[in-house]
């Protein structure tokens, strides 16, 4: 009857008698209790929990369960492993044959790298932090996991004494322990299959396989090799051009073992590790990095014309001609030119000397090719894996297209141009687009206002762009749009939400992509106080770590939704949301939200969740750039309140249309009484922005149409009968779609010079387009320099907004002491070189900025499009 279930359509077996569901759980029963160790208890509540089985051991039945579960007293055990075969005893040398078979079949086939690009760059936490941000299910094995690897008319009876410290994939050096000839030829096809697991992508079942001990050999390595991949990425160019797992410095950051494994018998709480060096898991020693937390103050990143400055040395300005990325000879560079810098450490990265030019030129690819060769980054043996590293170099070997799609990933995620630059030309664009690397959200989640604000996003913009490709990309596999992610950048920033606020899909995950990166430069994966708080067990930032939407973080959110839709060939802004969308529970009806919807409730979760001294003023900014790159304030969506906070049920239809501002407005009084005075007034100053911005947009459509109908109808009857032959239409049942020919009077009449034909422009509010004026030079002029300053400047006064903005005028002393040059009716800059990134003396009547910082600001180039992409390109 078993294989007559199928585990895809009945996951759980729900289908099945309770009475025979216990066959069906049975491997799994036992790999929780005999290779994870844990009590019947435990087991009880696990199968509960995570495979909706309950099942109670009567304590006078716990012996005869242990038996029937095959729990063995692992001391002293002597008897040998019998394999049945549909009940017939099969002879090792039969077995031993047929498992060296498989093996000369298994060598003729070609390994390959799964297409998908994420094989290595989705590995960015070491065992420990992985294990709580993962999925329950991820970290028990499934319940078919055992029948993946071994039929299931066939029956294995091992021994303790051949499976050491309770796992047959870890050596040990006991003679008297050592597995049979049989266990080692087992044990390779246990790898072998394990491998093809990892290699097409299907990592979840890989880790459902796996014992405890297992996925944490396997998982430690792939975050070894994923640090060894993000350093090489981030300083290529200057300092170590082979870092070893010394330089690494896993064994200062060591991942602490869990109570439960070190608990298991012959496990002595550490992973075997290299000759020579030390252990690779144990308890984290004392050291500083476990309690530094990271500075309060940002850093910045200045846009100027054609110049770089850092307080640090930096990828940016390393001399190209050292560091070329054409493939070369697969020979391996030797250890003495592993460094360019004597005997210097390796902590300071500001001590560090670029690479010699010409001297030895490599690529990125094959640095990490060779990696996985020699395995000098790790601690871990390749030979303690559960997985074998000699497939693995083969598979990058056959596929280069799929391997470099994956060093596009880490120079993104490292946001070092240089090698982005040099990477950036070979992608080919039918390839991203048949990956799950989505690298437009991959940048929005690793974006570093300190060193790259925009520029990173406007290269693959531009490069995509040229492909017809961006549309393609905006929404990735889970539904999200590019502009959720910046929006998800916002939440993960500056507030204590876990992912789960804005999709169910992350219920289980406590982890934001990216989160080991700040937007404002803080710290980054590879910082001390990052490591150490991994190391421990922690899979996410703190919240005292955080502090309020910053300036920073704010100018770098609005240049890229600038890079994203300012474009002819940009997607439409107001694409549907993939964030915060249910369904209803009684129609099924799927409830998605449009963009500034969403922006509505990041608003609230970051009054009511966000950081220390937050004002709001950010996520102002951020509206008020969705309003003039076009954003509709009027657009309404099918929404329920009650399913948004889980009080909606299946006996009615809880949803309705609705615009931006009944949102706020439905939201009640009483989750604001506890909000600050600061928070409150930038909380009505967002509405009040917001309601005037949707009842000006109204009046101007429908003057619009007014203006369209007296120019294309002859007299009132007929145009009596155009709006009679939709009279049936229920026009509350409109949810954002305008009528086409609004559109069109809209584009074809253009307010300013800056109305461009692209679906990405709204030009006709006064009010609107000042306000746009005066966040740009506020985020230009202003940073706090000193704990304890204001985070706003005097210049930007939100009561004064409170107050004028009903009335339908904009008071701000950025306007009224004549402070800002002149800008249109949209809110642009005249004259200005990139609208996208205006300089501060292209907005500013006279200088009174206070960025000029030189130890935490960064000078760097304003992108210019596609002209600056291929100006890096040859550079």
């Amino acid at each position: 009857m078993a294989s007559s279930i199928s585990q895809e359509t009945d996951p759980y077996f729900l289908s099945v008698p309770y009475d025979k569901r216990w066959d069906f759980f049975q491997p799994t029963i036992r790999s929780l209790y005999i290779d994870d160790n844990h009590n019947v208890a435990d087991v009880a509540r696990i199968m509960k929990e995570v495979y909706k089985f309950e099942a109670s051991v009567p304590k006078e039945k716990k012996e005869a369960a242990i038996t029937a579960l095959g729990k063995r007293v692992r001391e002293d055990s002597t008897s040998t492993a019998v394999t049945k075969y549909k009940g017939a005893e099969i002879s090792k040398k039969k077995l031993r044959r047929y498992m060296l078979e498989q093996k000369r079949t298994h060598k003729k086939d070609v390994a390959v790298l799964y297409s998908g690009g994420n094989t290595f760059i989705r590995w960015n936490l070491p065992y420990r932090a992985f294990a709580s941000s993962a999925s329950a299910a991820a970290n028990h094995r499934s319940p078919s996991g055992t029948t993946a690897l071994t039929p299931r008319d066939i029956s294995v009876v091992s021994l303790a004494a051949n499976r050491i410290g309770g796992s047959p994939f870890i050596n040990d050096p006991s003679m008297l322990d050592a597995p049979s000839p049989n266990m080692l030829v087992s044990r390779d096809k246990f790898q072998r299959e394990r491998t093809d697991l990892f290699l097409g992508g299907r990592h979840e079942t890989l880790l459902q396989s796996m014992g405890k001990r297992e996925k944490m050999t396997l998982t430690t390595w792939l975050y070894q090799f994923w640090l060894f991949s993000f350093k090489t990425a981030k300083y290529w160019g200057v300092g170590p051009r082979n870092w070893t797992s010394d330089m690494l410095e896993f064994d200062r950051y060591r991942d602490e073992v869990s109570s439960s494994l070190s608990n298991t018998p012959n496990f002595n709480g550490e992973i075997p590790a290299t000759p020579g060096s030390s252990a690779a898991i144990g308890v984290i020693g004392e050291s500083s990095d476990s309690n530094r937390h990271p500075a309060q103050l940002c850093h910045w990143a200045i846009h100027a014309y054609s110049f770089y400055h850092s307080g640090e040395s930096s990828p940016d300005s390393v001399d190209s001609e050292g560091v070329s990325d054409s493939e070369d000879s697969e020979s391996e560079e030797p250890e003495s030119e592993d460094w360019e810098n004597g005997d210097l450490g390796t902590r300071d990265p500001g001590t560090w000397k670029r690479w010699t030019a010409n001297r030895n030129p490599t690529s990125f690819a094959k640095k990490l090719k060779a990696a996985l060769k020699n395995n000098r980054f790790s601690t871990i043996c390749a030979s303690d894996l559960p997985i074998t590293t000699m497939s693995l170099t083969e598979a990058a070997k056959n596929s280069s297209a799929a391997l470099l799609t994956e060093c596009l990933g880490f120079a993104i995620m490292t946001r070092n141009p240089q090698l982005f630059w040099k990477i950036l030309p070979k992608i080919e664009t039918a390839v991203v687009q048949n990956s799950d690397l989505y690298p437009l959200h991959l940048a929005t989640s690793f974006l570093d206002g300190s060193k790259t604000c925009c520029n990173i996003l406007d290269a693959l913009v531009n490069r995509m762009g040229a492909y017809s490709s961006v549309r393609r990309l905006f929404i990735n596999d889970r539904g999200h749009t590019v502009l959720d992610n910046l929006m998800m950048a916002i939440l993960k920033s500056h507030t204590s939400c876990t992912p789960h606020i804005v999709d169910d899909f992350f219920k289980d995950l406590n982890h934001w992509p990216g989160e080991e990166v700040d937007i404002c430069g803080r710290w980054d994966a590879d910082s001390p106080c990052v490591r150490s708080h991994l190391a421990g067990g922690n899979d996410s930032i703190p919240k005292d770590w955080k502090h309020m939407f910053c300036h920073t973080s704010v100018q770098t959110i609005c240049h890229c939704i600038g890079r994203i839709f300012g474009p002819s060939y940009a997607p439409k802004i107001d694409t549907p949301s993939g964030l915060f969308m249910k369904r209803c529970r009684k129609c099924g009806h799927k409830l998605q939200l449009l963009p500034l919807h969403s922006l509505v409730l990041v608003a609230f979760y970051l009054a009511d969740s966000g950081c220390e001294n937050e004002n709001l003023f950010g996520i102002l900014a951020v509206l008020v750039c969705l309003l003039a790159n076009g954003a509709n304030p009027i657009d309404r969506a099918a929404i329920s309140m009650k399913a948004l906070v889980g009080q909606d049920n299946v006996d009615e239809c809880s949803h309705e249309l609705l615009e931006p501002i009944d949102i706020a407005a439905k939201i009640p009084d009483i989750l604001m009484s506890s909000w600050t005075s600061d928070v409150k007034l930038g909380w009505n100053v967002f509405c009040s922005v917001l309601h005037y911005a949707g009842n000006e947009r109204r009046s101007a459509e429908i003057t619009t149409r007014s203006s369209v109908d007296s120019r294309n109808h002859g007299d009132d009857f007929s145009a009596f009968l155009e709006y009679g032959s939709d009279s049936d239409v229920d026009m509350n049942e409109r949810s954002g779609d305008r009528d086409e020919n609004e559109a069109e009077t809209e584009t074809h009449s253009p307010v300013c010079d800056h109305d461009e034909p692209n679906n990405n422009f709204y030009g006709r509010s006064d009010v609107v387009g000042k306000l746009w004026a005066a966040v740009q030079t506020e985020l230009l002029t202003y940073r706090r320099l000193e704990e304890g300053d204001s985070w706003l400047s005097s210049n930007f006064d939100m009561r004064s907004l409170l107050d004028g903005i009903p009335l339908g005028f904009v008071s701000l002393p950025l306007l009224e002491n004549d402070m800002m040059k002149p800008f249109c009716r949209c809110g642009r800059f005249i004259n200005v070189h990139d609208e996208a990134c205006v300089c501060v003396d292209e907005a500013c009547s006279h200088y009174f900025s206070n960025l000029e910082d030189w130890e935490r600001s960064a000078y760097i180039v304003i992108p210019e499009g596609a002209t600056y992409y291929e100006y890096a390109d040859e550079a």
